[in-house]
């Protein structure tokens, strides 16, 4: 506590706020005496009223004398320096402040005794536990009545708290100037640079949180090997044992040492919403920094940064929105309009007006009739009925396709469509907005392709009847000159050519009534054509039984024909072969595709069968030489041969090349 002795000596300073504990009002004294002038003694009371007055001030009080030893100090000290009197009273100053604050506090006296003059200073203290804060002090001379110094009296404040405020207010207002200036990853860098600054530390960081186990690194200052080791391509997994980490998960702060070529310590502050933690603000330098006002500053000033920067990562989102959307209603040539149903008040943007060949000023005064005003007469009833069901509710989305004029008196197809996005209590619509999209382009297009498809169908049409009459005419020329031949091979080559235009003319009339020149239904087309020999068979011969397992698939043109022309020489080498002297029997004929998407064509008999030792690859006539041709080399196929008794039975394998290649064609 302050000893009487020191109580004495302090009334004799030249304080000017001491003068007062003279006033008799307040010592009760009898003529008190002028102390700073006279030098008289000291009034009874007086050194007990000031004793008591020190111990009621909240400002730390430190009296030493010219050896800078305590001589005195009052109980803001003692709580202080966490010591009572009796450890601090007696003890030089390196006893109680740390090396550093001793060493600055022996500069402060001696350039106070050499002026002899009172001393004001800001200091940084670091107390025992290693916390620190900012002391605002004031030294001054401690003299006799005649003039003589003889120690020194500190009157300290602990500031800290004060100019954390004060250092968090002036970095809001530049963080809030260089938003309006900057951009969000500018302004990032900028923030950290300043928060660094504040807290004495060549670093920082700041972290948002991408997904529950993973966080991103946003920006950073600073080139510290140590927090390099954090990252992972500036990601950081949520799951390890490390402070950022653990502050995220913690939702508190967090502080840590780093090893590197020094100590590095580390500070990391949560940032908050919602009491889940969305982002990080970190700190580390290469000396231990002022640990109790970085996270208290950090505390101040972490949910603004955020905040502010995340505001303008979104402003610039949306300018960039709505950059692209600005060029997409120029590059489609669409216009934005916007109905309050209740106010019956239109809106439209420069895209609109754009549309229509006129600027938006052209349009003005814009009314609610003035799209009535540009829509084509016939189109305007129609769209007045949807107009008027939208605005009753009961269309949930509105859309049409009218024509409006332009400026230039031209009539423009216009795609109108729109919704309601606002209703009030009673669940009536209030407000609506729609597109426009200049579709004239595409309707005239629309019209060409179907001009053109028009004229296809027409060439279609031209081409089968042109293509069937020429084979119908080759046919009958045909069957004109094989009465002219004897019975033999000549003639049976005119039956082989006979059934390959057969098959070529059904597969025409398959494609005419398919409409398609690329793929045909191979199924139906073997079963027409088998049916078709059946009917041909000449009257007395033999009649054997047909039986046709097909599926439907369909297949290029280019596999469907060749498909059928072996199909026929196959059923035809069976009439003319396996069935001799009216022998009944049956001929089956089958189409499957098979699990690899093969697929399998077989042609077989229950005739009498090829002779002894015959081999269908050596000993084969035209006939079966052409079905090996056909499905070797054409179709890129397996044929073959097998023999049952009695019976013959061949079978083509082969895959659909051209049907494939469509396919890989549309999926590229």
């Amino acid at each position: 506590m302050v000893s009487r002795d020191a109580a004495s000596r302090l009334l004799s300073d030249m304080q000017p706020g001491l003068r007062i504990l003279a006033d008799p009002t307040i010592t009760g004294a009898e003529g008190a005496p002028d102390i700073a002038g006279s030098g008289s003694g000291t009034p009874p009371g007086s050194t007990e009223l000031l004793a008591r007055i020190l111990e009621s001030i909240d400002d730390i009080v430190v009296i030493k004398n010219l050896e800078g030893t305590i001589i005195g100090v009052n109980g803001a000290a003692e709580r202080f320096f966490d010591l009572d009197a009796a450890h601090i009273v007696g003890h030089p100053i390196e006893d109680i402040y740390p090396p550093e604050t001793a060493s600055r506090a022996r500069e402060f006296a001696a350039a106070v005794l050499a002026r002899a003059e009172p001393l004001r200073v800001e200091e940084w203290y670091r107390h025992r536990d290693g916390t620190a804060c900012l002391l605002e002090e004031s030294i001054c001379p401690l003299k006799t009545a005649d003039g003589k110094v003889v120690g020194l009296v500190a009157v300290a404040r602990d500031i800290t708290l004060r100019r954390i405020a004060e250092t968090a207010e002036v970095f809001k207002l530049s963080l809030g100037e260089a938003a309006r200036i900057k951009t969000a990853d500018e302004l990032a860098t900028f923030a950290l640079a300043e928060i660094a600054r504040a807290c004495h530390a060549p670093e920082a960081l700041l972290v948002r949180r991408h997904t529950p186990t993973r966080a991103t690194l946003v920006a950073r200052y600073g080139e510290g090997s140590h927090l390099a080791t954090l990252t992972r391509d500036a990601f950081f997994d949520l799951e390890e044992n490390n402070p950022l980490a653990r502050c995220f998960r913690e939702r508190r702060i967090q502080r840590s040492l780093y090893p590197s070529p020094g100590a590095h310590e580390a500070l990391f502050m949560p940032v908050l919403r919602g009491g889940e933690v969305v982002a990080v603000i970190g700190v580390a330098g290469h000396d231990a920094f002022h640990g109790e006002e970085t996270a208290r500053f950090l505390a101040a000033v972490a949910n603004e940064t955020w905040s502010t920067i995340n505001e303008k990562r979104e402003e610039e989102a949306l300018a960039e929105h709505a950059r692209r959307l600005d060029q997409a209603l120029k590059a489609t040539k669409a216009g934005l309009w916007t109905w309050f149903i209740r106010e019956g008040i239109k809106e439209y943007d420069e895209h609109w007006a754009a549309v229509t060949g006129r600027t938006l000023a052209e349009l003005e005064p814009i009314t609610e009739s003035t799209w009535a005003s540009l829509l084509h007469p016939d189109d305007a009833p129609a769209n007045r009925e949807l107009e008027r069901a939208l605005a009753r509710g009961e269309l949930p989305v509105y859309e049409a396709e009218v024509r409006l004029r332009r400026k230039d008196g031209t009539w423009a197809w216009i795609l109108d469509r729109g919704e309601v996005i606002e209703w009030d209590a009673s669940g009536k619509p209030v407000k609506a907005i729609g597109l426009i999209v200049d579709i004239s382009a595409s309707k005239l297009a629309g019209e060409r392709l179907k001009d053109a498809l028009l004229d296809k169908e027409a060439l279609l049409h031209e081409l089968y009847h042109r293509t069937n009459n020429t084979l119908q005419l080759i046919n009958a020329m045909l069957e004109l000159k094989k009465p002219e031949l004897p019975p033999g091979p000549v003639r049976g080559t005119f039956d082989q050519i006979q059934a390959k235009i057969t098959a070529m003319a059904l597969a025409q009339e398959n494609m005419y009534q398919a409409g398609s020149l690329a793929k045909l239904e191979l199924g139906g087309y073997l079963r027409d054509l088998v049916l078709s020999i059946e009917q041909d068979i000449p009257i007395g011969l033999s009649r054997p039984e047909f039986r046709i397992a097909v599926e439907p698939m369909e297949v290029s043109v280019d596999a469907a024909i060749p498909c059928g022309i072996l199909v026929s020489e196959l059923v035809g080498n069976a009439l003319m072969h396996a069935f001799p002297a009216g022998r009944p029997g049956t001929i089956l004929v089958e189409l499957a595709k098979e699990h690899d998407g093969a697929i399998r064509v077989c042609v077989d008999d229950d005739g009498i069968g090829p002779p002894a030792g015959f081999d269908p690859r050596i000993d084969a006539r035209l006939g079966l030489s052409t079905v090996i041709g056909i499905g070797e080399k054409q179709l890129r196929g397996k044929v073959s041969f097998g023999k049952d008794s009695p019976g013959f039975r061949v079978t083509l394998r082969f895959m659909d090349e051209g049907m494939a290649t469509r396919r890989l064609s549309r999926q590229g």
